[in-house]
């Protein structure tokens, strides 16, 4: 699972940045970043890490927390085998 997560995944992350959230997505460089790029495992909970093109402020940060509320109902598990569904 360390190389690649769900396909699914990816597309749905890609497609709630860019509906969903659309100012986060213009102001993220993980644009066209595979998951395995976009956090660690801490143990077995996966921590996600974005990267901006610049410091997100106002707005931007209610956003972040949105995606961040959105993205806990995701339950990655490092021991199951990573395949599309």
């Amino acid at each position: 699972m360390e190389r690649g997560l769900f396909f699914g995944l990816i597309l749905g992350l890609k497609l709630l940045f860019s509906r969903a959230l659309p100012n986060l997505f213009h102001l993220s460089n993980d644009k066209d970043t595979s998951i395995d790029k976009m956090g660690m495992w801490e143990g077995y909970e996966w921590i996600w890490f974005f990267s901006w093109i610049r410091p997100l402020w106002g707005r931007n940060i209610g956003l972040l927390d949105q995606l961040y509320a959105i993205l806990s109902m995701v339950h990655l598990d490092k021991n199951i085998e990573d395949r599309l569904i």
